[in-house]
């Protein structure tokens, strides 16, 4: 896979989840829901984004860290600003970058005693984000199917491509 087609597949999850969000109401992005252990559709949308922005942050510095994010409370609580965010981080994943090697920070232990460095770059860390965005984006479905019968989905909002890929080639299997 080369790089303008990596961007072009995160570029693809993000437009879906930018249809998504401008389609819902206020109240149904940042109300928390208990059937998702208390967290709102705005939540979800500010953890996926902030990926990308601590990507978008790292490569500049050499150096990555998800732990370290912001956690900004005006992405999750503010479905327009939430629109804002996830506008730019589309464009900016049209800029040109260097697939020039990266460090890789993460906390291991939870209590902030044990952080890994390890080698990765930026198309490894691409693909990263892009899984975790259709992770998140999974549960965001099925709070919306839970709470939000109203509001409709693209089709394989959610799902992984190997998972389309798979559920392709059952389809078109003759027996």
């Amino acid at each position: 896979m080369t790089q303008t087609q990596l961007i072009g597949a995160n570029k693809e999850i993000l437009f879906q989840l930018k249809v998504l969000v401008e389609g819902l109401q206020d109240t149904q992005f940042s109300t928390p829901q208990k059937e998702a252990f208390n967290a709102s559709i705005g939540q979800h949308v500010r953890h996926i984004l902030e990926f990308y922005t601590c990507l978008f942050e790292g490569t500049q510095k050499g150096e990555v860290n998800y732990d370290t994010r912001k956690r900004d409370k005006a992405i999750e609580e503010n479905r327009v600003y939430a629109l804002e965010v996830l506008e730019a981080i589309i464009l900016q994943l049209d800029e040109v970058y260097t697939d020039k090697p990266l460090r890789l920070k993460v906390e291991l232990s939870g209590k902030g005693q044990s952080v890994a460095t390890l080698s990765t770059n930026y198309e490894r860390e691409l693909i990263y984000t892009l899984e975790h965005a259709i992770h998140h984006m999974a549960i965001i479905k099925i709070i919306v199917n839970l709470k939000y019968a109203g509001v409709e989905l693209m089709k394989n909002f959610g799902v992984a491509f190997s998972t389309i890929a798979f559920k392709e080639a059952q389809t078109n299997q003759h027996y």
